[in-house]
Order: structure tokens, then C-alpha cells, then sequence
């Protein structure tokens, strides 16, 4: 009998080796790849190596960022529960609801939501004048954000044209692609300032339009001391844009509050409840409970 379950062991044993070599193979080389590619491109990009370099690393960092974040979410699920996280993470609600939806909510469960959906917003009444002069100030606020970042979004623009014109008559030996960088700036401010006018802010598009803005910079700066074709006051304009920009997100824009009337603060809970309760997380009783408090509490 022992004889009979070497052989298996063994066939086991060499099986396992066989899966996990590839891995090792993975992990062995990735360093000496990573390594070599970052040496080609400070060895060979020139004055555009600092860029370039930087966008090399944050390519390699992405993934493994992405895996710890949605590692880091999976634990506080387990932590909190589905109630407690769906509630605390709106986005990964939707997404949960999402694939719920794709794989059919129950009949029953999907009339009674439709039907508290169907509900009529309850009125409470007029608002105090201390909270319709802070809302006030909060969207003019918006407004003023939005007005300044769509005027730096039309400088961008122009710039990039100035850049383009430039450029083009250089000749095509010598091939410039520093207007790329104002342009795709002028794209992304456009998006905050239209983000602004809707009351929105998202903190990832403002680093991203940031970092493209320096490396415009960057870029006018390689066309000043490289291929010579610019003059220092574009460089500064550069820098000058992305610091208007960084002015904007931390003035008008960090101050601005879209505040919630209580109509519109109840259609929002009542909404987040009725999702919850797709999800399963809990029944039609403890739904109708948690509207009729908010009613009676406004």
C-alpha cells in the first residue's frame, strides 16, 4: 500500500512544481524588465526623460494600487456587513446593484421598491433664511469655479494652437509633440469646469489635469532648451496655468457646498434605503419604518 501512494505523492508533487514555475519564472524576471526598461528610457528620451519616467512608474504602480484597494474594501465588507459598507460606499452599491440586476432581483422584492419609488416626496415646509443664504453662497461659489476654470480651458486651448503653429513650421525632422500636453489639459480642466457647474468634484480628475499641466510645462521647457523653438515666457506660462488651476481647486471650488433642501435630502435617503433593500440587506418592514421616521423627523 505504501508503495501504491508514492507514485501519487510523487505525480502530486511534480504537478505543483509544474503550476507554480511560471509564477516563479513571472517574479524572477519582472525586476531585471522593469529595471531595464526605466534605464532605456532615461538612457535614450533625452530631455523628455523626466515625464516619461514618471509615467513609467505610475503605470507599474497602478495595477498593484488597484489590487490593495480593492483588497482593503473586500476586508471592511467582511468588517461592517453588507448594510453598513453598501451604505458607506455608495459606488460600490451601485455596482453591487448592478449585477444584481443583471441577475434578476426577485418579482416581489422589485414591485414593493417600484412602489415606495412611486411615492410622493413629503413637503416640510420653508427652509430657515440662515440655510438659503449658505446654500446660495455654496452655488455661487460653483459658479464662480466653473466660469474661472472654463476661461483657463479656452487659454489652454489657445495655447495649444500657438504651440501647434509653432511647431509645424519647424519642419518635420525635428518632431515637437509639446502642444499634446495643453491640449489634453484644456480637456480635463473642461471637465472640471463642467463637473463645477453641475456642483460636482472629483478629486482624481484634478490630480490627473494637474499632472498634465506640469508635464506641459515640461514639455514647453524641452522646446526652449532642446529643439529651440520657444521662448521662457511659454514655459512660465505653463507653470502659471497649473498653478491657477491648483488656486482655483483649493479657493472658490474646496469652500463651494451643494446643500440639500429636506426634500431633496429625503429623496436621496429614501432612494439609498429602497437600494439597500434590492440588495437584500433587509426586509420591506424595516424599510417602511426607517421612511415613516424620516417623514415624522424631516
Amino acid at each position: 500500500m505504501t508503495a501504491e501512494k508514492t507514485p501519487k505523492k510523487k505525480k502530486k508533487r511534480e504537478a505543483g512544481l509544474l503550476r507554480i514555475m511560471p509564477l516563479n519564472f513571472a517574479v524572477g524576471f519582472s525586476g531585471p524588465v522593469i529595471f531595464f526598461g526605466a534605464m532605456m528610457i532615461l538612457l535614450h528620451t533625452g530631455a523628455w526623460c523626466v515625464p516619461l519616467f514618471l509615467s513609467y512608474l505610475a503605470l507599474l504602480i497602478m495595477p498593484s494600487a488597484y489590487w490593495v484597494g480593492r483588497r482593503d474594501l473586500n476586508n471592511q465588507h467582511y468588517v461592517l456587513g453588507d448594510e453598513v459598507f453598501y451604505t458607506e460606499y455608495p459606488e460600490e452599491r451601485k455596482k453591487a446593484l448592478r449585477r444584481m440586476r443583471r441577475k434578476g432581483i426577485p418579482g416581489e422584492r422589485q414591485d414593493v421598491a417600484e412602489r415606495y419609488r412611486r411615492e410622493p416626496v413629503p413637503e416640510f415646509g420653508e427652509e430657515n433664511e440662515r440655510f438659503i443664504k449658505e446654500r446660495r453662497r455654496g452655488r455661487l461659489l460653483f459658479l464662480i469655479a466653473a466660469v474661472l476654470l472654463a476661461a483657463l480651458a479656452a487659454w489652454l486651448f489657445v495655447q495649444t494652437e500657438h504651440l501647434w503653429r509653432v511647431n509645424r513650421g519647424a519642419g518635420r525632422k525635428q518632431p515637437d509633440l509639446s502642444w499634446i500636453f495643453p491640449l489634453a489639459g484644456g480637456i480635463l480642466v473642461l471637465a472640471t469646469a463642467l463637473l463645477a457647474l453641475f456642483r460636482r468634484k472629483n478629486r482624481w480628475l484634478y490630480l490627473a489635469a494637474q499632472l498634465v499641466l506640469l508635464f506641459g510645462a515640461w514639455g514647453a521647457y524641452v522646446s526652449v532648451s532642446v529643439n529651440a523653438r520657444l521662448v521662457l515666457a511659454d514655459v512660465l506660462k505653463g507653470f502659471g496655468c497649473a498653478v491657477l488651476y491648483a488656486l482655483i481647486w483649493f479657493g472658490p471650488l474646496h469652500f463651494a457646498r451643494d446643500l440639500r433642501s429636506r426634500e431633496e435630502a429625503y429623496r436621496v435617503y429614501a432612494e439609498q434605503q429602497i437600494e439597500l433593500f434590492e440588495l437584500g440587506c433587509f426586509d420591506e418592514d424595516v424599510l417602511r419604518i426607517r421612511l415613516e421616521k424620516r417623514r415624522q423627523t424631516g
